[in-house]
């Protein structure tokens, strides 16, 4: 399992933008939505940053500026 210390500072602040989109869309707190995406990424055998990115495409802007459309 991958570890968001362990990335590039670029890298993890993605998988953290993406925990704050899954975490408002589930209405859920930031462990949980972190916990979603860990299990996702082994489930998929995929990294975080990955699975990060895929979260972040599904916003209406693509995730280009960090912030979703309300």
């Amino acid at each position: 399992m991958q570890d968001t210390d362990a990335l590039p500072w670029t890298q993890a602040a993605k998988v953290h933008q993406a925990e704050g989109v899954l975490s408002s869309r589930l209405d859920t707190n930031i462990d949980e939505a972190a916990q979603l995406i860990r299990a996702y990424a082994d489930e998929a055998q995929a990294s975080l940053t990955d699975i990060a990115l895929d979260v972040l495409a599904s916003l209406p802007n693509g995730g280009q500026d960090g912030a979703a459309s309300p």
